[in-house]
């Protein structure tokens, strides 16, 4: 099991949330796609990867497809 980033922003967490809970309910979530939605949004120190990991761990509770899509814009 992989460990969550230990520098994790609580913006961080909410705005995957909402990113997550307003995507339509049948499309999967592109990783590079929310890595920039919440870098156009919030200020973090969270690297892509750390951020790339959090996305993963919280799509699974939501039942959510994940798309591995390549480096965020």
């Amino acid at each position: 099991m992989q460990d969550l980033p230990r520098n994790i922003d609580a913006d961080v967490v909410i705005e995957i949330g909402r990113i997550l809970d307003d995507a339509p309910a049948e499309a999967g979530i592109s990783v590079s796609e929310t890595i920039a939605e919440c870098r156009r949004h919030i200020s973090t120190k969270m690297t892509d990867e750390e951020l790339e990991t959090l996305i993963v761990r919280m799509s699974g509770p939501r039942g959510r497809a994940v798309i591995f899509d390549g480096e965020a814009d």
